[in-house]
Order: structure tokens, then C-alpha cells, then sequence
């Protein structure tokens, strides 16, 4: 049994160690008290149930176990130590049987991570000091033999240097250039595993607009701005501008990915569950995707001939075949707007008849799109009047923007029609 520090280390998994794989043992098992901060690991040799035998026991050094942590990208981690220790809570926890079950072998003594500290103590259960001498004078037949030294262990988050490497990410002390940008574009298509200098650092040196998020889509966009020579390196944080809502919708019939933006992009990063392949012939951006088994990453662009980024907005991004469906993006405009993005539920292509959101009776006169007849017509198949009918196009009548496919039309978009033909409400959003 062991105990871990819960403020920087989290979820454990625990594998089955060499020594055990190698002598076929029949029985791992291991279980974690969340709460607590600790992890049981029970192994055997040999179970009833089966009918092969272990081709060895334990009588030679090896790795019994392997507990692998996850931990957060977090700067306050770094520089400090956090311990991983034995733990007992009784006599039998930290023990060892021989192969018969006569003998069962306790603790001797414990050892600090520095395997010079003996911390062995006749301490009172729970306790990190080995088993307490009370487990001597257990009256049974076999008696419990101290033979087994624990020494303690932790895991150390190293100390990352003061200077400013932002920008840096290869860390080869020249910020910006086109083997950083190389690497973040390996990044976002295929993980971190692309940081094989110092995955923390490497990540830091990403904030490349200062806004204090690494690793996003507006860093690799500023960051070419830099290599080309649109944008200079920025010192300190500056005003991050918000902008509209930018709408990323899968058609899953037509087997398209639109966008639908007020303004401009330049760059769009997205990833789906399952494979999916874009369709990059004749397509105007420059594409990049990977599917690692599980998702697929789409990264795409829009440059000029001069390589510089050129705007794209509301249309077609790409077609694709395969199966998987959108479940992450982010856009860019350039590096310092933060556009926030949104993924209508309605998978559906009946999202794309949208024209002029409001005008439910799908009569469009001049500038009078959005009026009573709407209304009307709203109010009848809200309530299931009998003369009532389906909207020619969902989507239109779907006032408030909800992208609920159980109810995309329902009371609330009656409310907002309400409140705008007579309350001076908001119109309703653009189509998509």
C-alpha cells in the first residue's frame, strides 16, 4: 500500500511489473481510495482456478509493479518534490507470503526517497513508519518475520530556468523561427509527443501572444505573423479583443464542414471522434490531419501567394469521407482576437435551407422578411392547431438559435418573436 500527494499527482494507473510478467503469475490487481490518497497492489502466483502453474517465484530482484501518475501543466509545481510513501494501516499491508503460506514476511525497516534515512518507528496505525511492534506479538503458530526494507520514492518536477524563451519552442535560444513554428504546427496534428526537449518548457515557450494560454490556435497564427515578418514578437501581455461567436457545423449527410462567421478568419483547428479524411482537391487552404487511433486532427489555412494569411469567412471549409463526428474547434483571425466557437447540435442537413432566420412562413417580401404572418404561423404550429403546418425550413423558424434537434422550435422562439416585433427585441441570429 502506498500513499501519494493528491496536490499535484492524480488518477493512478497501475501495471503489472517485468518480474511478475516474466514468471506468469495468474493474479494483479490493484485498487485506489481516491479520497484517501492510496493504491492497494495485490499480486499472486497462483489461484485455484487455474489450471497452468506460475513458472517461477520470486527469487530474484525485479520490477514488480509500475504506477504511472498524470499531473497538470501547472508553473506552481515546479522545483518541488511530492512524495510517493509506504503506507500501513495494518499488519498485513507492505507483506510478502512464501509460496506455501506459512511465512509472512513485514516490514524491517523504511528508508527516505534518499535511501540513507532510516524513519523506521513503533508508531501507532495508520502510520508511514513500518509495521508497528505490535505486529510481533501476534499469537499464531508461524510468526511474522521482518525481513523486507521499504524505501520511499516521489516524483520530482524539475526546475525550468527564469529567462524568456517565449517563442522558443525547440529551445535552441533563437525565438520564432520557421523550425518553432514547424514543430507547434507537429503539435496540434500530433500531440505532445512532438516536445522531446522539455515538454513543460517547450509548452511555456508557446504563449507566443502573452495572453497567458499556451498552446492555442491564435499562437500559431501570431507566430507565422512573426516568421513572415506581419507581426513583431510582443513583450508584454496585451488587450485580448473578444469578438462574435464563430459556427462550425458538420453536415454529416452531405458529408461538409461549414463555417459561419460575421468577419474573417485565417486559420481553423478541429477534431473529430473517429477517422475521418478531408477532401483537399482543389480546396483553397493548406491542410494538415492525423488520426491517431482514436480522433482525427484537422488543422487547415489560407495563404496567399506571399504565404501571408488571407481571410476566409461564412462557407464551405471542406469536404470529407470516413466516419467521425466534430467535437472540438478553434478559429483564428489573427492571434490577438479571441473568437469563442460553437457547435450546433443539428448534424442535419436541413440546417442549410436557413436563408433568413424568422421567416417561418417562407414568403420573403422585400425588406418585410420577419412579420405578423410569421408570427401567425408560428403560434399555429407551436400550439398544434389543426390548420397548422411544418415550417418549410426548421432551421428559420428556430428563432433563438438553440440547435435543439428534440425541440428546435418550441415556446422560446414564440417568446422571441414576440419580443421583437413588439418589445424591441433582438433580431433573431443570422443563419448559419
Amino acid at each position: 500500500m502506498v500513499r501519494y500527494d493528491a496536490t499535484a499527482l492524480s488518477n493512478p494507473q497501475v501495471l503489472q511489473g517485468a518480474l511478475l510478467d516474466s514468471c506468469h503469475w495468474e493474479y494483479f490487481a490493484y485498487r485506489v481510495d481516491t479520497i484517501n490518497s492510496l493504491i492497494r497492489i495485490v499480486a499472486l502466483a497462483e489461484t485455484n482456478t487455474h489450471d497452468t502453474h506460475p513458472s517461477c517465484y520470486l527469487d530474484t530482484s525485479g520490477e514488480l509493479a509500475i504506477i504511472n501518475f498524470h499531473t497538470e501543466l501547472n508553473s506552481d509545481l515546479i522545483c518541488k518534490y511530492y512524495p510517493v510513501e509506504w503506507y500501513w494501516t495494518d499488519c498485513g499491508d507492505n507483506s510478502f507470503s512464501d509460496y506455501t503460506g506459512d511465512s509472512l514476511f513485514i516490514s524491517n525497516d523504511v528508508y527516505s526517497f534518499d535511501g540513507y534515512t532510516v524513519l523506521t518507528q513503533n508508531d501507532t496505525f495508520p502510520t508511514f513508519y513500518g509495521a508497528p511492534l505490535e505486529c510481533d506479538s501476534i499469537d499464531a503458530p508461524n510468526p511474522l518475520y521482518r525481513e523486507i526494507d521499504f524505501y520511499n520514492g516521489g516524483v520530482e518536477f524539475i526546475c525550468a530556468d527564469i529567462t524568456d524563451d517565449n517563442g522558443d519552442i525547440n529551445l535552441n535560444g533563437i525565438p520564432n523561427e520557421i523550425a518553432d513554428w514547424v514543430i507547434f504546427a507537429n503539435y496540434l496534428i500530433y500531440g505532445e509527443s512532438v516536445f522531446s526537449v522539455n515538454k513543460f518548457a517547450q509548452a511555456r515557450a508557446s504563449d507566443v501572444n502573452r495572453d497567458g494560454v499556451p498552446l492555442t490556435l491564435d499562437d500559431y497564427v501570431y507566430m507565422w505573423r512573426i516568421v513572415t515578418g506581419d507581426a513583431l514578437p510582443i513583450e508584454t501581455s496585451p488587450d485580448i479583443t473578444l469578438t462574435d461567436t464563430a459556427f462550425v457545423i458538420q453536415d454529416s449527410n452531405n458529408m461538409t464542414v461549414k463555417l459561419t462567421y460575421l468577419d474573417s478568419i485565417v486559420a481553423a483547428y478541429l477534431i473529430f471522434e473517429g477517422e475521418i479524411v478531408p477532401d483537399t482537391t482543389g480546396n483553397p487552404f493548406q491542410f494538415g490531419f492525423y488520426f491517431d487511433t482514436v480522433q482525427t486532427k484537422v488543422l487547415l489555412a489560407s495563404y496567399d501567394a506571399a504565404y501571408d494569411f488571407a481571410n476566409f469567412g461564412t462557407g464551405e471549409l471542406f469536404k470529407y469521407s470516413g466516419d467521425g463526428t466534430l467535437v472540438g474547434v478553434a478559429v483564428s483571425s489573427g492571434g490577438l482576437s479571441l473568437i469563442p466557437t460553437n457547435l450546433p447540435i443539428a448534424y442535419d442537413s436541413t440546417i442549410f435551407c436557413c436563408i433568413n432566420r424568422g421567416n417561418v412562413d417562407g414568403i420573403s417580401n422585400g425588406t418585410d422578411i420577419v412579420n405578423i404572418r410569421d408570427l401567425t404561423f408560428l403560434v399555429n404550429f407551436v400550439f398544434g392547431h389543426p390548420s397548422s403546418s411544418e415550417p418549410i425550413c426548421m432551421e428559420e423558424a428556430n428563432l433563438d438559435g438553440s440547435y435543439s434537434l428534440a425541440e428546435a422550435v418550441n415556446i422560446l422562439d414564440l417568446i422571441f418573436m414576440v419580443d421583437y416585433l413588439f418589445k424591441g427585441g433582438p433580431p433573431p441570429s443570422p443563419c448559419p
